[in-house]
């Protein structure tokens, strides 16, 4: 025999809730959400009392889920439930204030979930990074900072002379990015902060700019015909293929589509076949380019790939380099992307 006081609290709190909320406002809207349970079922739940406005579709909420906790992504909003109100529990947390995914990605996980009949909790929560699908909080970790305009007497402090003095060669606003060609690290800026030399700053979107590091090298005739074609066509879809033995230069043509694509205010986009290619292609990069590259693979640590996915989404990276699944990173004007070693 159940505990009547248990089922008396319970649905004593979905009750009270609905007449809290017919006497407050006529608002009768229920969150439809899905969760990762490998279920082919969306679930119905009220919204908490104390919010003004339904999450936005494409949120995330924690949700009670059983006798558990579970992170979850409102799908739609109804008017009407089959179930009766006081069978249904609101939601106990808003996680986010924005949806998480823009729409061309939220609109490649529904169409996924339907040509691979699969459920569509698992495959639109499997679009994020491990830690947002824990229900940690998606704010932007601060690795931004900025120097101000001063000149510092810090003669009795020589190894904070010396930071100092690497960081003018660095952009007034840098990042963790900027940070390595400088030998130095995050943990070397701490005295500073404390003396507010720097200070930390709210990453911002900026548009791409090719800053090339060494120069590009010269492409022959049947290069220089492939660059112009592809180049020619990369402000509307299009499909190539660039086949050629190892040492044909097939590198260097996409490495100038590159730096076409930063130059036309783009961001570009390169997916490998295996982990161990990454750290080849990125010293690659480095070599040819200045801009803020990204790395997405499973290597890195779920809080690394966290960041990684936060600055690709914020617009603080110019090129993202990645293996399959960086295919669902969000990647705002994004213009190029390129399937390195694509038999593999």
């Amino acid at each position: 025999m159940p505990d009547s006081d248990s089922h008396l609290k319970t649905n004593g709190v979905a009750w009270l809730w609905c007449q809290q909320r017919i006497l407050a406002k006529p608002l009768s809207t229920y969150l439809n959400i899905v969760i990762a349970t490998g279920l082919r079922q969306v679930f119905t739940y009220l919204p908490r009392l104390e919010d003004s406005a339904l999450p936005a579709i494409g949120c995330r909420v924690l949700v009670p889920f059983g006798r558990s906790q579970r992170v979850g992504l409102v799908v739609s909003h109804a008017d009407h439930c089959d179930l009766p109100a006081e069978k249904l529990k609101p939601v106990l947390e808003v996680l986010d204030s924005t949806p998480l995914l823009p729409e061309p990605l939220w609109q490649l996980g529904n169409w996924a979930a339907n040509y691979y009949q699969h459920p569509k909790g698992d495959a639109l929560l499997h679009l994020l990074p491990v830690r947002l699908r824990q229900g940690h909080n998606n704010q932007m970790i601060s690795r931004f900072w900025q120097r101000l305009d001063t000149n510092p007497e810090l003669s009795r402090a020589p190894k904070q002379a010396h930071v100092w003095q690497q960081l003018q060669s660095l952009p007034k606003i840098f990042n963790e990015h900027h940070l390595a060609p400088a030998q130095l690290a995050a943990k070397d800026l701490k005295l500073l902060l404390d003396k507010g030399l720097i200070t930390a700053a709210q990453p911002s979107q900026a548009t791409p700019i090719n800053q090339l590091r060494g120069p590009a090298l010269t492409l022959n005739d049947e290069q220089q015909r492939t660059y112009t074609k592809i180049s020619q066509q990369l402000r509307q879809f299009s499909c190539h293929l660039l086949q050629g033995v190892t040492g044909s230069g097939k590198t260097e043509v996409y490495l100038q589509l590159i730096a076409h694509c930063l130059e036309q205010g783009q961001r570009v986009l390169i997916l490998v076949p295996e982990i161990g290619l990454t750290h080849q292609l990125l010293a690659r990069l480095e070599e040819r380019f200045s801009n803020a590259i990204l790395a997405l693979h499973s290597g890195l640590t779920d809080q690394q790939r966290l960041d990684a996915w936060q600055q690709s989404s914020l617009g603080q990276g110019d090129i993202i380099v990645g293996t399959r699944s960086a295919i669902f990173t969000p990647i705002p004007d994004l213009g190029l992307i390129i399937v390195d070693e694509e038999h593999d």
